[in-house]
């Protein structure tokens, strides 16, 4: 009986066993250039790659979620222009919803020592701040890809509920995204 199942499928279990292929190029083929960065080679591999991303660091968190101190957060395009200047994507597709908080990387980094609190997916891995925080929420409203995203900017004011993560490096835990605002009362 098994014999003549491994010989009418023959071809279905050889596709099985077949590696995957592995892709050519990437950001590496940039490299022979000499006069490209390492930052933007960086900047290729993870828009390019297929491995996991890389963990955040202070100046990813810096550029993705901290609100520009000296622009005023009710500007009707605050969403739509940080998006696209702080390139706030996922491989050029659009996302569909973002934050921005008006904290310290310093105050985030310190949340993350706090006990853990519910996620909105109801999962327990998130931190909420003690103190209400302002911020942006952008939501959005039109496109799909780079640079046609288009956000509505709704600004909030209540307790951010950030994710982290823990740096081996460090051996502590540190900023890794923002989840909502939260407002409480």
């Amino acid at each position: 009986m098994m014999r003549t199942l491994v010989i009418r499928h023959l071809l279905l279990l050889l596709l099985l066993l077949l590696q995957p292929l592995q892709l050519q190029g990437g950001a590496l083929q940039f490299s022979s250039f000499g006069n490209i960065s390492e930052e933007f080679l960086e900047y290729l591999e993870e828009v390019m790659g297929t491995g996991p991303t890389r963990p955040p660091t202070q100046k990813k968190i810096l550029q993705m979620f901290i609100a520009e101190p000296e622009r005023p957060l009710l500007d009707w395009d605050y969403c739509s222009s940080e998006m696209m200047m702080r390139n706030v994507h996922y491989r050029f597709q659009c996302v569909t919803k973002h934050y921005f908080l008006c904290v310290s990387y310093e105050y985030l980094k310190m949340l993350c020592s706090m006990s853990v609190a519910l996620c909105k997916n109801g999962t327990r891995r998130c931190r909420l701040s003690s103190h209400k925080i302002e911020g942006v929420y952008c939501n959005l409203t039109e496109g799909d890809r780079m640079p046609n995203c288009h956000y509505e900017t709704i600004y909030r004011k209540g307790h951010a509920l950030i994710t982290c993560r823990w740096k081996k490096e460090t051996r502590e835990f540190i900023p890794d995204g923002v989840d909502d605002i939260v407002l409480l009362d």
